[in-house]
């Protein structure tokens, strides 16, 4: 009787193990055709893609450009010299600062700015107001050009007056110490309304300079004010 008995078990246990393989079977098969069928599905008017992250707003959206103030360095080295001046190139031992107006002080203080590359290239040797620096430039468009000079001059050569000509006007400046030679400032002239076009910048004494009363010009910026050059 318990031989019988054992014999039922083991023949129901072995028909349970196929029906669970047989049910495993057939679920696998389903899970793979869903799969197949999820994959070659595509929406019938699929939606835009929304811009990632940190992406600008004119990715997707076609905003106007705003356009950036034009900036042209005239540099010393790119000057023709006329007189007695001349062109130093020295390399300076270490990088040397620009003194920029500090904007956030009511007090006239300046910030030091280091040079990315240092530029070290000056003209000195001003005596005459033959003593002259002339640039050719050519302005991109019409309108409101700011002028700036950067220059050094130590305190006991301060006081010298130059004189910067363009475009048939003047700007006048009178030269103010900074910390040495080779520590340079730079000041604002002034504004003009310039021309398009061809043109020449020329920097020179207002006269005879009295004593030593030189600086070591670096460069003259021309710069477009915001939104006031025309093309």
């Amino acid at each position: 009787m318990i031989r019988g008995l054992l014999l039922v078990l083991g023949m129901s246990a072995a028909l349970l193990a196929v029906v669970v393989a047989t049910v495993a079977i057939g679920l696998h098969r389903i899970a793979r055709a869903q799969k197949a069928q999820d994959a070659a599905w595509t929406p019938a008017n699929p939606a835009p893609a929304a811009p990632r992250a940190g992406a600008p707003a004119n990715a997707v959206k076609n905003d106007p450009v705003v356009p950036q103030p034009d900036l042209i360095d005239l540099w010393a080295g790119d000057a023709q010299l006329r007189g007695n001046i001349r062109l130093n190139d020295v390399a300076a031992p270490r990088v040397h600062g620009v003194s920029r107006p500090n904007p956030r002080s009511k007090k006239k203080r300046m910030s030091q700015i280091p040079d990315t590359p240092p530029v070290t290239a000056y003209i000195t040797g001003w005596r005459e107001s033959e003593d002259a620096a002339v640039w050719t430039l050519n302005l991109p468009r019409a309108g409101e050009y700011e002028i700036d000079l950067t220059y050094a001059c130590p305190k006991w050569q301060e006081g010298g007056e130059f004189v910067l000509s363009i475009g048939g006007k003047d700007l006048s400046i009178q030269t103010e110490g900074t910390r040495g030679e080779a520590s340079f400032r730079a000041a604002a002239l002034g504004k003009l309304t310039l021309p398009a076009g061809k043109g020449s910048l020329t920097v020179h004494p207002a006269g005879t300079l009295k004593g030593s009363r030189g600086m070591n010009l670096r460069s003259v910026e021309v710069i477009a004010t915001s939104g006031s050059a025309e093309p």
